[in-house]
């Protein structure tokens, strides 16, 4: 029987490896591993937030998605690392059957993107508040992105620094064209 020998991944001069489990809110149980296509690392605090692309029903609510954060200041290379619940957020609205496939914050961590194939939500963030406490809430706006399979989406900026949008990327590279550029007019 033929194997196939797996190397290891390939090492960059100052890039950090930071192994991660799954836990509850608690901190105290580990859940099983899911599938994650969505992070991103807020602003103010450094901190690292993955969301499952995986939708549960949670406190009532369906097609939730869950949020786990990983605190920067608790984060040490080479050892596994706590990744803790922190929230459920809307991953897909009515007739949708995938959670979110990419998330991003804006730099300066005012606004949160997340999205799945079909659909996208944006919240905004108050000054003092926590990226959960800002995901608990319902989302600020539609968000009419090009989310026709895209797998990522990122704010985009303007000369003068000022969110102006969203870029948008497909999966599939022979797309017409596979990056997307949706001009901020909603809000």
């Amino acid at each position: 029987m033929w194997r196939r020998r797996l190397r290891s991944p390939a090492r960059s001069p100052g890039v950090s490896r930071y192994p991660f489990r799954y836990y509850d809110d608690a901190g105290t149980t580990v859940w099983k591993p899911r599938g994650a296509e969505s992070l991103f690392v807020d602003p103010r605090t450094h901190n690292v937030f993955i969301l499952w692309k995986h939708l549960a029903a949670v406190g009532g609510f369906t097609k939730r998605s869950r949020v786990f954060e990983l605190a920067d200041q608790d984060l040490v290379a080479g050892t596994l690392n706590r990744a803790r619940h922190v929230t459920d957020v809307i991953g897909a609205g009515p007739g949708v059957g995938t959670g979110p496939v990419s998330a991003d914050i804006a730099a300066d961590g005012e606004w949160i993107v997340v999205k799945n194939y079909a659909e996208g939500f944006l919240w905004r963030r108050a000054r003092g508040q926590t990226v959960a406490e800002a995901l608990t809430s319902s989302p600020a706006a539609p968000c009419t992105v090009a989310v026709d399979a895209a797998e990522a989406i990122g704010f985009a900026y303007g000369d003068t620094g000022v969110w102006i949008g969203f870029l948008s990327l497909r999966e599939d590279p022979a797309g017409s064209p596979p990056l997307h550029e949706v001009q901020r007019s909603w809000i």
